[in-house]
């Protein structure tokens, strides 16, 4: 296990932790920042008091996100 872990640097799961949480996770549509999904297609299928709730500019295309990603990782901070 040293072998393999010695030399890579520190890895940021805070983005994992709401998975991680104990207790019951709550939370207003109004307080989500972004949405990933697939494609628009998806996007199309989201119930519309959803959507709006949310807000339709926090919907991210996987293909842009990905795009995001490469250009500036924000993994390897």
């Amino acid at each position: 296990m040293d072998k393999h872990w010695l030399k890579k640097g520190f890895v940021d799961y805070t983005h994992e932790r709401e998975w991680r949480v104990p207790h019951h996770f709550t939370f207003e549509p109004s307080q989500v920042e972004f949405v990933i999904v697939p494609d628009y297609e998806t996007v199309a299928k989201f119930p519309k008091a959803l959507k709006d709730a949310i807000g339709r500019e926090k919907f991210i295309m996987l293909e842009v996100y990905a795009q995001i990603e490469k250009l500036w990782p924000v993994h390897l901070l």
